[in-house]
C-alpha cells in the first residue's frame, strides 16, 4: 500500500532515482553478507574496519581463518591484498574452475599474493601448480600463503610475455588505482635495468615438466595483450580450462582472435571471463 501512495505522488524521475537506489543498496548489503558468511562473523568486522585505512599504512602481515580452509591467509592492512581475498574468498569469482575433471596442472600466471592458487590446491587436492609474479613485495606475500602446499607449487618471480627478455615493473598510479594489485610491466628499454626476466606459457610448462595445462588463470594487467596476440597457438594445443581477466577492448579482442576457430563453453564470473572445455580446430581436409 505505501509503495502505491509512494508511486502516485512522486515525480516519475524522482521514482526512478529511488528504485534505483534501492536496487543498489540490496546488491551492496549482499555482498556485505556474503563476506560475513565467507569470513566468519568476528574476522569480517576487524577485515571490514581495517579496508577504509588509507593505503600504504601497512603494520606488517596480519592473518585471516577462513571458514572451509585449513589453513589462515595473510595479508598485509591497508593493502589491496584485502580486495584480492573480497574478490577470492566472498565473492567467490574462482568458484567457476571448481568440480572440473582430474586437475592435476594448475598454471597462476599474476598471482599476486596467491589467494587464487591457494583457493585451487585446497580445492585440489592432488593438483600441482606454476605461480608466476613478477613484484617481490606480493611474491614474497605468495610463498607465505601458499608455504602449507610447497611441495606442490613451483614459485616464479617473473612476467608473463610473448617472448623472452628483460622487463621493468611500472608501478605508476595512472593504470587502475595504482595499488599492489596493479603492477604491470614491459619490455626494458635499451640501456634500462631490468626488474625481472619474461617468460613464456611454453617456458612455464617445459620448466614445470606438465603435459598440459588443466586450468590456466590470467590476470596480468594487460600483458594479456601481447601473450594471446603472439604465440598463444604454440599452448592453447593443450590448455583446457582459461579463466582470464581482460583489461580494455584490446585485450579482448586479442583473446577473441587467439581462440578463433577452438570450441569451448564460454562464460563470466565477476571480472573474468571463462573458457571451458577447449578444444583444438579440427583439421580440414588434405
Amino acid at each position: 500500500m505505501l509503495k502505491q501512495l509512494l508511486r502516485a505522488a512522486l515525480p516519475e524521475a524522482t521514482w526512478d532515482r529511488l528504485v534505483r537506489f534501492r536496487g543498489l543498496a540490496t546488491w551492496l548489503v549482499g555482498r556485505e553478507v556474503q563476506m560475513a558468511r565467507a569470513y566468519g562473523l568476528a574476522a569480517y568486522s576487524r577485515f571490514r574496519l581495517e579496508a577504509p585505512a588509507a593505503l600504504g599504512r601497512r603494520r606488517g602481515l596480519r592473518r585471516l581463518r577462513l571458514p572451509g580452509f585449513r589453513w589462515p591467509v595473510y595479508y598485509r592492512p591497508g593493502s589491496s591484498d584485502q580486495l584480492v581475498i573480497r574478490q577470492v574468498f566472498a565473492h567467490r569469482e574462482y568458484d567457476c574452475l571448481l568440480g572440473r575433471p582430474d586437475v592435476r596442472y594448475v598454471l597462476d600466471c599474476g598471482a599476486n599474493i596467491g589467494c587464487t592458487a591457494f583457493f585451487l590446491l585446497s580445492h585440489y587436492p592432488t593438483a600441482q601448480a606454476v605461480v608466476v609474479e613478477p613484484d617481490p613485495e606480493n611474491m614474497a606475500v605468495c610463498r607465505r600463503n601458499l608455504a602449507p602446499f610447497a611441495d606442490r607449487v613451483t614459485f616464479v618471480q617473473a612476467g608473463v610475455w610473448s617472448s623472452g627478455g628483460p622487463l621493468v615493473l611500472d608501478r605508476g598510479g595512472d593504470f587502475r588505482d595504482g595499488a599492489e594489485w596493479s603492477i604491470r610491466v614491459r619490455p626494458a628499454a635499451p640501456g634500462e635495468p631490468a626488474d625481472v626476466t619474461a617468460v613464456t606459457i611454453p617456458d612455464l610448462v617445459a620448466r614445470a615438466g606438465f603435459p598440459r595445462i588443466d586450468l590456466l588463470k590470467i590476470d596480468i594487467e594487460g600483458s594479456e595483450t601481447e601473450v594471446f596476440s603472439t604465440g598463444a597457438d604454440r599452448w592453447l594445443g593443450y590448455t583446457r580450462d582459461i579463466a582470464v581477466e581482460t583489461h580494455g577492448p584490446e585485450a579482448e579482442r586479442a583473446v577473441a582472435a587467439a581462440l578463433a576457430g577452438y570450441a569451448f563453453d564460454r562464460g563470466r564470473s565477476g571480472e573474468l571471463t571463462v573458457f571451458l572445455g577447449i578444444t583444438p580446430p579440427t583439421p580440414g581436409p588434405t
